[in-house]
């Protein structure tokens, strides 16, 4: 697949970039390489190119695997975006630069985008005048979402975010495993 930049808004994280086409209420989130401007501030880059593009890999392997994993919940699928599996970015544009460089091509996948007010799932959790509202108007309960996360092995959801409408409470950002436990040690 070939990405224009311009043809999206852009949602910039430590690991990735996320574009998003509202019209089609889709979003691809696309890994950051070693060589792009932006890491973030995610100290990562100290490492040098190799490990730090191994690093960020190995996060979009557990985001990967745990998105496989809640496809086979009902519970989780309910309150997770729809996944569409992974892509390869072929190409990506920045108007007419080739930036390509910037980008581990093989990491990145599609999902739904929802449109909504967004929240870390933690900082929810504590906002109770905000989320039992949204858990009584939508019929849920957080806890047992977690609880379901936790039985299927995405184990990673403290840096968890929560976008929430009217009509849609999901969760994004999860992995089967905190990055901390494969963060590559600065020599």
């Amino acid at each position: 697949m070939i990405f224009y930049l311009s043809d999206y808004k852009l949602c910039q994280g430590a690991f990735s970039v996320v574009m998003i086409d509202i019209d089609s209420k889709i979003a691809y989130k696309l890994f950051k390489s070693y060589n792009h401007p932006d890491l973030n501030g995610t100290c990562k880059e100290e490492i040098g190119e190799d490990k730090t593009n191994e690093y960020r890999k190995k996060v979009f392997k557990t985001e990967i695997k745990a998105y496989d994993l809640v496809q086979k919940s009902s519970l989780l699928k309910a309150y997770t975006p729809k996944y569409y599996g992974v892509i390869t970015a072929d190409k990506v544009f920045d108007k007419d630069n080739d930036v390509t460089y910037q980008y581990l091509t093989n990491c990145c996948y599609k999902m739904e985008f929802i449109d909504g007010c967004e929240n870390k799932l933690y900082g929810l959790s504590e906002m109770i005048n905000l989320l039992e509202p949204v858990e009584k108007k939508l019929k849920f309960k957080l806890v047992d979402i977690i609880i379901e996360f936790q039985r299927y092995k995405i184990n990673y959801i403290n840096d968890a975010s929560v976008i929430h409408n009217d009509k849609e409470f999901k969760i994004i950002d999860f992995g089967t495993e905190d990055s901390n436990n494969f963060e590559p040690i600065i020599e």
